[in-house]
């Protein structure tokens, strides 16, 4: 039997999963939870604050949160598509360390686990092109994400590993795989997880934002801009400045750390994706934004998102 929501919104809806728990949503939130008064209390929790994400700069972000304690998962806007920026680079450290136990002729190297922490810890673009390179650039991906069921999750046709399409419920299934999946060993997943654990200081944001006191937080950052170059009107297309790594087309750079710039306008993608910990909660999320004013902006604006869904999770 579904579980009754206490005076549901009426433009709620409430259905059975199918395998003891029951599905609600209202708008563009939607959440599973099973049928206990903790589960239940949180999911009424999420759904009031529903009017704060449609009513505010958070209305187009995605986000989906998986509280490991009541069980309970939700989504925003899952259905969409975002360029995944930097938040890929945990993908692809996944997808080698996957890999290697899939052959029992590969190891883990000290030069991979050297790229491995320059990619995840300090966001490092060189690593991730030659840790790319290694999996087997878009196709070996492809594979992982097939394995891990991620199947809303695309790579750019071009082979740019940072304009992978990606939704917010697919971060969390690659969240759930690092926190207690069978997909890697539990010495790879405590490897990965360690890296998100130790990101530069000047790279913490988003996710980590209405943490409870004293979390352990792993998290992964993404940003890129969209500049819209006067060649796109006409100009000289070798006058566009190039991407920063190469990896993608001319019209793009890759993780600016300063967007200040009279050379064109640009819009941002901002994500943030990680597993926070603590002696009273459980949790993990990821929150993707694209169409930012600026870098500055987008980060505000997830760090916002992140806060709401924490509070609304943990009361």
């Amino acid at each position: 039997m579904p579980t009754d929501i206490a005076d549901p919104p009426t433009t709620s809806s409430v259905g059975d999963a199918g395998d003891g728990s029951t599905v609600v949503s209202i708008g563009a939130l939607s959440c599973r939870l099973p049928d206990s008064d903790q589960a239940r209390t949180q999911t009424e929790r999420l759904m009031a604050a529903e009017t704060q994400f449609s009513g505010s700069g958070t209305d187009k972000v995605a986000f989906a949160v998986h509280d490991y304690q009541t069980g309970v998962t939700c989504s925003r806007n899952d259905g969409t598509g975002y360029e995944a920026a930097s938040i890929i680079k945990v993908a692809t450290v996944a997808a080698l360390l996957w890999q290697i136990e899939q052959d029992p002729w590969l190891e883990f190297t000290t030069e991979q686990e050297e790229l491995a922490t320059a990619a995840i810890t300090i966001s490092d673009n060189d690593a991730q092109e030659m840790l790319w390179e290694l999996i087997g650039g878009s196709p070996g991906l492809e594979l992982f994400l097939a394995a891990a069921g991620m199947s809303h999750t695309t790579t750019d046709p071009d082979g740019a590993w940072g304009l992978t399409s990606t939704t917010a419920g697919d971060q969390l299934l690659l969240l759930d795989v690092l926190v207690d999946g069978e997909l890697l060993s539990a010495g790879h997943r405590a490897f990965l997880l360690g890296l998100m654990r130790d990101v530069d200081l000047e790279q913490v944001w988003g996710v980590s934002s209405g943490a409870p006191a004293g979390p352990s937080i792993a998290l992964k950052n993404g940003w890129l801009d969209d500049p819209v170059y006067p060649g796109t009107s006409g100009g000289d297309e070798a006058d566009w400045p190039q991407a920063q790594d190469g990896a993608g087309s001319p019209q793009r750079q890759y993780d600016r750390l300063d967007s200040d710039t009279d050379d064109f306008d640009a819009t941002w993608t901002n994500n943030s994706i990680g597993y926070i910990s603590s002696a009273t909660a459980a949790y993990s999320l990821a929150v993707l934004s694209d169409g930012n004013v600026s870098d500055e902006a987008g980060r505000q604006i997830v760090s916002q998102t992140s806060r709401l869904v924490v509070e609304a999770l943990l009361g």
